[in-house]
């Protein structure tokens, strides 16, 4: 079986520092761009100025989505762009996304995406596909 490759979406507005550097040690973490956790960001950058694509941290515009969920869904072409089968790399296999509901419009596209199982989290959810062949 392939290695799991984990990308995580944060879409909490004011995420903590110490929650970040545990969750970016073992996925490549898309993080909202708020005041609060762009500071948090820059701090992380500074602490971890090696970090690899499948363990670092990348900010987002939250667009002009007020619902977390929608907010999801406007990012996700951009994280399959980078880490999906179109980067040239082995694609990302598990999306962990914290900071909104499965919404069944979210869930679609995901399905869309081609992953098949969901499950939620105390803040949000974890959703699988299987590795491309």
């Amino acid at each position: 079986m392939a290695e799991r490759v984990t990308v995580a979406i944060v879409l909490t507005p004011a995420f903590e520092a110490a929650h970040l550097q545990s969750l970016a040690q073992r996925s490549h973490v898309w993080l909202i761009g708020t005041e609060h956790n762009v500071q948090v960001a820059k701090a992380y950058w500074a602490a971890f100025p090696n970090a690899n694509l499948e363990s670092s941290l990348t900010t987002f515009t939250p667009g002009p989505h007020t619902d977390p969920a929608a907010s999801c869904q406007a990012t996700l072409y951009a994280v399959e762009q980078h880490h999906g089968t179109p980067a040239g790399r082995s694609p990302y296999t598990v999306l962990e996304v914290v900071g909104a509901p499965l919404a069944p419009s979210l869930e679609a596209e995901l399905r869309e995406l081609a992953f098949t199982s969901f499950v939620r989290t105390g803040n949000g959810f974890r959703a699988t596909r299987e590795a491309a062949t």
